[in-house]
């Protein structure tokens, strides 16, 4: 069945996908849930670790659920090159790498690293993971140790900046990480000392904030530079998961909820190949072409073909997450796959349209805004008055509705009474 059937045979998820990308098309800047529910297997009843992080950071936190998926997907693929497995492709010679390089982008205050901390603390045999590297020649130094790991890095914009910056030294890293991405031999002489890695290979998952994002990068190094070579995931805020319903994360239930699938999934054999089965090459060839016609016309492409080429790598990654025990990826694991390929195309269109249009950081925002009110009601307090709605909507320009003023007075009227209590 190639993808246009499949969607159609599934209307509701036709319509799913399609709400996705009209937003996406539309440059909304809200994510709610079922934009990720979209790639989960079976969101609130599976027992695969997939969905048991989608439910546990959906019960318990506002953290954009995004954030957790990919750092578990990020993982997965540290786990399969770390076992040197590897995905024959039907017409291509030479094996992929199963090594995903996926830049995650939230709000401030989103706890980036958190999702990463709490899905790293239960897997069995932890990957080795490669930490920021000064210079160079530290860059150098972690990869010949950890190699074939996990390579992390929060606030990477600035790096990313930096590595496009000839005349800075970090380019040099940018040329190793290239070498890296391409598997190629990479070789560092010094007047003492020679390094030769011969065959390099990292997983990358690097965060950041979606505002930071855009104010250091241009749209020519997201589309045509270095950063193309990475999975955008552009992990919004859900308007219907506030700060407010969440004054702490239980941890505790988290890590229940999420412990035993994830050791499970990491405990699955892994084969040194996985091989693509015709009618998967089928659907994928095939969707390949409806994406790209129905969706995404215009779309750079290389960086197209990149986000496409990523669904064989994808399709490995689901395969372990359906806890298959063969080495045959069918076309269910690569309609998973294709899933997020549209995902992250459609988080690519909002970067760019963020990028051109000036992003907001709307927690920030709000944040801001209910500082202005929690002044404005204690003002009152002080001369023996009530502030009511109307007043707040007047007096703060950035609240555009009578209900928004009253959603923000209802919560500065709450803290002030703590306070005094």
């Amino acid at each position: 069945m190639n993808f246009p059937e499949y969607l159609e045979k599934n209307k509701k998820e036709r319509a799913v996908i399609e709400s996705m990308l009209k937003a996406a098309l539309e440059g909304k800047e809200k994510q709610v849930s079922w934009e990720v529910l979209n790639i989960i297997p079976d969101p609130f009843n599976g027992s695969d670790a997939l969905s048991s992080v989608y439910r546990a950071f959906q019960a318990e936190t506002n953290i954009p659920i995004a954030l957790p998926v990919f750092s578990l997907m990020g993982f997965i693929s540290a786990h399969l090159i770390k076992n040197e497995s590897r995905v024959r492709v039907p017409g291509i010679a030479d094996p992929f790498e199963l090594d995903l390089w996926i830049i995650g982008l939230a709000n401030s205050g989103s706890s980036k690293t958190l999702s990463k901390s709490l899905i790293e603390s239960h897997i069995p045999e932890k990957p080795t993971v490669m930490n920021e590297a000064a210079g160079p020649a530290a860059f150098i130094e972690e990869l010949k140790e950890k190699n074939r790991g996990l390579y992390f890095q929060d606030e990477c914009a600035q790096k990313l900046k930096d590595m496009e910056n000839i005349s800075n030294p970090l380019s040099e890293i940018k040329k190793y990480l290239l070498l890296t991405y391409d598997g190629k031999p990479i070789v560092r002489k010094t007047k003492q000392s020679e390094t030769i890695i011969e065959k390099p290979c990292l997983a990358l998952l690097w965060l950041n904030t979606i505002g930071s994002f855009c104010k250091h990068l241009s749209e020519d190094s997201i589309v045509d530079g270095f950063a193309q070579r990475f999975l955008f995931v552009i992990a919004g805020i859900d308007p219907a998961r506030t700060m407010t319903d969440f004054p702490r994360f239980n941890t505790v239930k988290i890590n229940k909820s999420i412990g035993c699938s994830i050791e499970e999934l990491f405990n699955i054999r892994t084969f040194d190949y996985y091989e693509i089965t015709e009618a998967a090459i089928k659907l994928y060839d095939r969707a390949f072409k409806e994406i790209a016609d129905s969706y995404f016309p215009g779309i750079n492409e290389s960086f197209y073909r990149r986000v496409m080429i990523a669904c064989h790598k994808y399709a490995v990654v689901y395969h372990l997450i359906l806890g298959k025990q063969c080495n045959q990826i069918d076309g269910e694991d690569m309609t998973y796959a294709l899933k997020v390929a549209l995902f992250h195309l459609d988080s690519l269109t909002k970067l760019l349209k963020f990028k051109n249009s000036g992003y907001k950081d709307e927690e920030e925002s709000r944040r801001r805004i209910l500082a202005r009110v929690i002044e404005l009601v204690n003002q009152a307090k002080t001369q023996g008055k009530t502030m009511n709605k109307r007043t707040i909507q007047r007096r703060v320009k950035a609240i555009k509705s009578a209900k928004e003023a009253a959603y923000y007075l209802n919560i500065a009227q709450g803290l002030c009474r703590e306070e005094v209590a």
